[in-house]
Formats: structure tokens, sequence, C-alpha cells
């Protein structure tokens, strides 16, 4: 994925400084009101425990840890942690339920129907004549741009759990192929619309709670301009790629 990573970082970073050099060159309003940390205690066990959580997803394949239980167990632990401390030192427990109700519950919705229209697909054998469809064509251009739109209809979470069964029903090298250009098209569906990712939909979220105004329509346009250049770009890496290994 080296040379695809390339590509991408080299196309998406050539265009974004194209479309907004205007606005780098502007004079930035850097005053913020300050901000007090509320406890330290609590602020640096956070942050170690959450150094420790990315560290551990980052090396999880060779650790042989599933993602879920570093996430669960890093999680748990600063959750028990602040309960802990919060009684010994008798104080209210009031950052602990900022942080609750601040969670985007409204997405958990959406996330598991996304998930029932996935194991649905497998359980009715549907994505094994997706597999079929796919395969009439050279892998790494139909598993790459299918991902990379079916990421922005529910999700590019959903769409790697559905991407892993319809690969799995590969016999041969091109398997290789169709993996690194699912998780090209999968990651960069991203940039297109903000459902393309978890990440996208509470940014839009944290904007308007914020009174930040960003339209739906306005991540779009400017999706589409950044997202699907680089795609190509990176694709076409995968395929140099490819020829050289």
């Amino acid at each position: 994925m080296f040379i695809p990573s390339i590509f991408a970082g080299a196309t998406s970073l050539s265009i974004m400084l194209f479309l907004f050099k205007k606005h780098l060159k502007q004079h930035i309003d850097n005053h913020v009101e300050p901000t007090h940390i509320l406890d330290k205690p609590i602020y640096i066990v956070s942050l170690i425990l959450l150094g420790i959580c990315i560290v551990l997803l980052s090396i999880s394949s060779w650790i042989d840890i599933p993602m879920y239980l570093i996430a669960l167990t890093c999680g748990g632990t600063l959750l028990t942690f602040i309960i802990i401390y919060c009684l010994i030192n008798r104080k209210e427990m009031f950052i602990l339920k900022e942080s609750l109700l601040r969670l985007p519950y409204n997405l958990i919705p959406l996330l598991l129907s996304m998930f029932v229209i996935v194991l649905s697909l497998h359980a009715y054998k549907i994505s094994e004549h997706i597999y079929d469809f796919l395969n009439t064509c050279q892998p790494i251009l139909s598993f790459g741009l299918s991902s990379f739109l079916s990421a922005n209809f529910i999700n590019n979470i959903p769409v790697s759990v559905l991407f892993v069964d319809i690969i799995s029903n590969f016999t041969t090298l091109a398997s290789h192929e169709a993996i690194y250009a699912s998780i090209i098209g999968s990651n960069i569906a991203a940039f297109f619309t903000p459902i393309g990712a978890l990440a996208g939909m509470m940014w839009m979220g944290i904007l308007k709670q914020n009174g930040v105004k960003f339209t739906f329509l306005k991540f779009t346009a400017y999706g589409a301009i950044i997202s699907i250049p680089t795609l190509i770009a990176s694709l076409g890496g995968l395929f140099i790629a490819c020829i050289i290994f």
C-alpha cells in the first residue's frame, strides 16, 4: 500500500492547496477563549489510556488481540477509574455525566440498520451474486469503485464487513488486488460525503452543535473534487504496485 498511499497523499494535498491557497494566505484570527482543565488526574489518565489504546489498535494484528477488546478494555478502565476517583474524593461525577450526554446516540440506529442490511445480504447469499458481478471486471477497478460508492450509501464500516464476505469467494491471487482496492475505496469514500465515514457524520454533528454552517451539499461538492482524483490516483498506484511486486 506504500505506492498507493503516496499517490493518494500527493494528489489530495495538491488539490487542497490549489482550492484553498487564497484562504491559506489570509490572516487567521487565533484568538480563542482560554480553557481550564476541570480535573487534572482525570485529564492525565484519559490521555494516557487514549495513547495506549491508539498504540495497541495499531499493532493489534501483530499481538493477536481483537480491536474491539482493546477499545472495550481501555474505555472500561477509564470509566472504572473515574467512578472510583470521584467516590474516593467525594466529587460529583459531572465530567462522566457530561461525556455520556455528548455521545452521538442518534447515529446508533443508523449504523445498526446498515449492519442489518449487510448481514441480510450474507444470509440470502446475495453477496455471492455481487462477487460474480464484480469478478467480471479487473478486480482493482471493480472493487475499488464499488467499495467507494457503497460506503457513501451505507458507511464504510458496514461496507468493510460486506466486502470481506464478498472477497472470501475468491480462490485466486486476484483476491489480493480486490482486498487492497476495497481498502482504498472504503477509506477514500470518507472524503466524498459525510455518510462515507462515521467520523464525517460525527464532525457534521459537532459543527451543528457549535453553530457552524457547513451543509451536506457543500461537503459533497468539495468532496467530489478531492476524492475522485485521489481515488483514481490511488488505484493507479495499486496497479503499479501489483506490477512491481
